[in-house]
């Protein structure tokens, strides 16, 4: 999926694999999402769901868990989690450490791999 297809308004979005499906692609997103900014900094680790995503683009089930990722924080407007939650969480993100965001990052997965999973 490139950069254009990603910011572009898919409203009208169909997902193409399974539940289960796109609970194993956050699983794998999962795995390889960095924990805090001294794996942000290693190459084993992404910042960024949807690059951590990346290892299995390929995939429909990755592009349904990107799809996801997209509309729920309304990415195409805010960019990323920082912004999302400064406007629409109202988190105060002078206090957001890189630790902090990598850890609600997990958390919101975990929260998805278990809601695709059922």
């Amino acid at each position: 999926m490139s950069r254009e297809s990603w910011l572009k308004d898919d409203s009208n979005y169909k997902l193409q694999t399974s539940r289960k499906e796109i609970a194993a692609a956050f699983v794998d997103a999962k795995a390889v999402l960095a924990k805090n900014r001294a794996e942000i900094n290693d190459e084993d680790y992404y910042e960024f769901i949807c690059h951590a995503l990346g290892k299995c683009w390929n995939t429909l089930a990755a592009e349904d868990a990107a799809h996801i990722i997209k509309t729920r924080f309304k990415l195409t407007s805010y960019g990323t989690i920082y912004a999302w939650l400064d406007d629409v969480a109202g988190v105060d993100v002078n206090l957001l450490t890189d630790d902090n965001v990598q850890a609600y990052k997990h958390r919101w997965l975990d929260s998805v791999i278990k809601e695709f999973s059922n």
